[in-house]
């Protein structure tokens, strides 16, 4: 899963606050 962030992270980075939600999500899921 951290993998998949960091990707998220490099492709996205305008939006961290967008991948870190779904990552407490999922968690609180």
């Amino acid at each position: 899963m951290e993998r998949v962030l960091n990707i998220h992270i490099e492709k996205l980075p305008e939006g961290v606050y967008l991948a870190t939600s779904d990552s407490i999500q999922g968690l609180v899921a």
